[in-house]
């Protein structure tokens, strides 16, 4: 699928969505999800062996 068929997908399942990772596509396409709230960000538990400098403070 396109990253704007699979965008489509997530807005049509907003209330009741239907997966729960979604890899790869062009940047913009998620930016535009970011901003329509449709993303739950994922925090590995190994994300506090990483030190500060090379973390950013936001996805986008």
């Amino acid at each position: 699928m396109s990253g704007g068929e699979i965008f489509a997908i997530i807005k049509a399942e907003n209330e009741n969505p239907q997966a729960n990772v979604w890899y790869g596509g062009g940047s913009l396409t998620f930016i535009e999800a970011e901003n329509e709230g449709l993303l739950e960000h994922y925090i590995s538990p190994e994300a506090k062996v990483i030190p500060a400098q090379f973390k950013k403070k936001k996805a986008f």
